[in-house]
């Protein structure tokens, strides 16, 4: 995973007696899935547009460097052991454009020059003033969790299917009934779902939650308040969704007869919580409001 934030570059008129540089940078910093070992004798290769660094340890590696211990790189930069098989790595390198944006690239190689961890992203600079000039920077943050490098949030992906409506039954029908939930072919249902309806109306507002068995991530609400609402979903990976999907709701009263059935063939409203680049698929999900 990898975020970027990143400095920019221009140069604006310089103030009198200022002696101070515009010094531009991107500067990355992170970790990747890799013992420092791997370094021995590869190398970490780091690209701004077309400038690009080639970066080795300094020194040998002693034998079994504990967690925290810290080398330079050459020809700047450092490393340092994470865990045993984690490496911390920072570097700079210096824009080799001036525009307000980049392409950049960093790899981790073995001594024939094979990437064992590598990604490239586009950034766009920050601005900062130096006398006068507006000058670049950049923070390319890494992550060895994500195979794109990129360091990203961890927000929920709420994906799924969900149906909302009024039941217009009596609390004697609906006491008893179960529910029956199925997505194409494969179904969940609660037996006796509905139990103490009647507290329901006495006391608007307040909410009987159940679950369904099977196969499925299902739960159902059922509230009253002007009537009964009633709402029904599972909980279903992204990666198992697609757009054609059919879902399918019915209740059943203890007797056996259809109070409810609602199936529908479904396209899934798709997001990305933690941004397009970290998410590898979208979230999926379909709401659906039967009146």
């Amino acid at each position: 995973m990898l975020i970027a934030t990143v400095a920019g570059s221009g140069c604006g008129e310089i103030h009198e007696n200022c002696l101070a540089a515009c010094s531009e940078s991107v500067r990355f910093d992170g970790e990747v899935p890799l013992a420092l070992d791997a370094l021995e004798t590869g190398s970490i290769r780091a690209c701004v547009g077309w400038r690009c660094v080639t970066a080795r340890l300094a020194e040998p590696l002693p034998p079994n460097a504990p967690a925290g211990s810290r080398f330079l790189l050459t020809p700047h930069g450092e490393a340092s052991v994470v865990d045993p098989q984690r490496t911390a790595i920072r570097l700079k390198v210096v824009p080799s454009s001036k525009s307000s944006q980049d392409v950049v690239r960093l790899s981790v190689d073995n001594a024939l020059g094979t990437p064992l961890f590598e990604f490239h992203r586009t950034v766009d600079y920050n601005y900062h003033s130096v006398c006068g000039q507006r000058c670049r920077r950049a923070h390319v943050q890494f992550d060895p969790t994500s195979s794109s490098g990129l360091h990203c949030s961890a927000h929920k992906c709420d994906s799924g299917f969900r149906l909302q409506t009024t039941l217009q039954h009596s609390p004697s029908e609906l006491e008893g009934a179960t529910v029956k939930l199925c997505w194409n072919a494969t179904c969940n249902s609660g037996a006796a779902a509905f139990t103490a309806v009647d507290s329901l109306q006495s006391y608007p507002g307040s909410v009987h939650h159940g679950a369904l068995f099977g196969p499925l991530q299902a739960s159902f609400e059922l509230t009253f308040d002007k009537g009964f609402s009633f709402s029904v979903g599972a909980d279903v990976p992204s990666s198992q969704l697609s757009d054609g999907d059919t879902w399918s709701v019915e209740i059943k009263s203890k007797t056996d007869s259809m109070l409810f059935r609602h199936e529908q063939v479904v396209t899934y409203s798709e997001n990305y919580p933690n941004g397009q680049a970290c998410d590898v698929v979208p979230c999926r999900y379909s709401s659906v409001d039967v009146p």
